[in-house]
């Protein structure tokens, strides 16, 4: 069993204590250049060390309207954070339940450290047993990517809405060509945005800037590798999400998020966590798709054990005045298996309850197959 194990390891023993802060009434401008410069994604606000909350960079960039001249203590959002006794699997957790890469350490409301994403695998790494896991269980198959003709308007639109640093970039025939990186894409932004509007160079004839000449190789493992593998390429090369590709098919990605998400799921629990994330919407609509999410959710457990349900949503605008599309990734975790898939439709409640029918049927499927 796992969870003795990595219910041992405390925050405290794997948190970083060189930690980048900023004051209350520091500049959103110069909270971004410090969370820039460091790549971060949280930026903990202090006032004498005692802890005020944080400012997330994903959060600033789908804010409109946001003044750079903004201070900290207007832009920045409260979370409880965890205490320095708290295992690796409360922190992961926090992390799953906040979205976020880095959460703090308190102690009596003052900041003691910060445990990232990277800290966690970083200590789990030498864990034999999560070593041995086969990436076929953790990974997220048929991956979101972006094509090398796309724009960077859109690529960068892509990512940011997968919350991630990093997405495949395939060719017109699928094949996998590397990676674009969120850093790149910024850069290319900012400099478009500097730069004289007669200046045409990059651009494809259209006149907008493709992803084409910032895609970068990237470390890739192949299906039947383990777990230990892509850690240790995450903890090499930096890189947050690493692919899976087999030949030039582009198989599926494992993310650091991935790896949080498995060791949730030896935590013991009554009944199962489930998390939607992804979504800015009134509490109303929360409570009408955690109510359709309950029915299909009642029936699998009458299959086997489930653990974990993660349900990620990216609304794609399609114009002022038209309602977005839906794309919905959902992740099944039970104590036998892994099952995910994807939907994409108008109406967000019935893109969702195929999501949901897709997986009860996935789980029926495996079901019917091994009790035989």
């Amino acid at each position: 069993m796992l969870e003795p194990i990595l219910m041992k390891i405390k925050a405290k023993e794997i948190m970083s204590q060189d930690l980048i802060t900023a004051k209350p009434e520091d500049r959103l401008s110069d909270i971004l250049g410090k969370m820039k410069n460091h790549n971060i994604s949280e930026m903990p606000i202090v006032e004498k060390r005692k802890f005020l909350g944080l400012v997330n960079y994903t959060v600033m960039t789908k804010r409109r309207n946001l003044p750079l001249s903004a201070q900290a203590r207007h832009i920045m959002i409260g979370t409880p954070g965890v205490s320095a006794e708290d295992s690796i699997l409360d922190v992961a957790d926090a992390l799953l339940s906040h979205d976020y890469r880095a959460v703090p350490v308190l102690s009596k409301k003052r900041l003691v450290g910060v445990v990232s994403r990277v800290d966690i695998i970083k200590a789990v790494s030498s864990i034999d047993d999560i070593r041995r896991i086969e990436i076929e269980k953790v990974m997220t198959p048929e991956p979101l990517s972006v094509g090398e003709e796309e724009s960077i308007d859109k690529a960068f639109k892509m990512i940011s809405d997968l919350d991630e640093r990093i997405i495949p970039a395939i060719d017109d025939n699928g094949g996998f060509l590397g990676v674009v990186d969120i850093k790149d894409l910024s850069g290319l932004l900012e400099k478009r945005r500097s730069e004289s509007p007669r200046d045409t160079g990059g651009r494809d004839e259209d006149g907008d800037i493709t992803v084409k000449g910032i895609i970068k190789q990237s470390p890739t493992s192949e299906s039947g590798a383990n777990l230990g593998t892509v850690m240790d390429q995450m903890l090499k090369w930096g890189n947050t999400v690493i692919p899976i590709v087999e030949g030039k098919e582009l198989q599926g990605v494992i993310s650091q998020l991935d790896i949080m998400e498995l060791l949730t799921t030896y935590r013991s629990r009554e009944g199962v966590y489930v998390q939607i994330t992804g979504l800015e919407a009134d509490p109303e609509i929360f409570e009408t798709l955690f109510t359709i999410i309950e029915k299909p959710m009642d029936r699998i457990s009458h299959l086997m054990t489930p653990e974990r349900l993660q349900v990620h949503i990216i609304e794609r605008s399609h114009g002022h005045d038209s309602d977005g599309l839906f794309h919905i990734r959902g992740r099944l975790a039970t104590r036998k298996k892994l099952f995910s898939s994807s939907e994409e439709g108008w109406d967000l409640y019935k893109s969702l309850e195929e999501l949901m029918d897709h997986l009860e049927t996935q789980v029926r499927k495996w079901h019917d197959k091994h009790t035989r």
